[in-house]
């Protein structure tokens, strides 16, 4: 589910894109945030107080703090290369296999490089 959750979020730029004009628009998060709700099947907000701020944390705010405590699951590698997934899953088929091609082939020469230095 966690794994759901950010590939959802990473495809609502809103939410986390500072340089975005949009990221100041309550509205437009609120409607991201729904977007999220609907893909990782955990409900929106919908409780809200008078000033406008929710009421405690929403579904998805505690699936992230869940996903957050559960440090030492993923190594930081793993996580990274998670990052890199919802970018990797727009790209079009052929463009897509050229960038795992070339992201192996980048690991193998380090590799390479790594194993030239060691003395015989």
């Amino acid at each position: 589910m966690e794994d759901a959750l950010i590939g959802a979020v990473c495809g609502q730029s809103v939410l986390y894109d500072t340089t975005l004009v949009s990221y100041r628009d309550r509205i437009k998060k609120e409607q991201a945030w729904v977007v999220v709700g609907q893909e990782t099947g955990i409900p929106g907000m919908k409780r809200k107080r008078a000033s406008g701020v929710p009421c405690g944390n929403t579904p998805i705010q505690e699936a992230i703090l869940q996903a957050l405590q559960r440090d030492g699951q993923l190594c930081e590698d793993a996580q990274f290369l998670n990052g890199l997934l919802p970018s990797l899953k727009r790209l079009p088929p052929d463009t897509k296999e050229y960038v795992k091609f070339q992201l192996h082939k980048v690991i193998f020469d380090a590799t390479q490089f790594t194993l030239n230095l060691e003395p015989v």
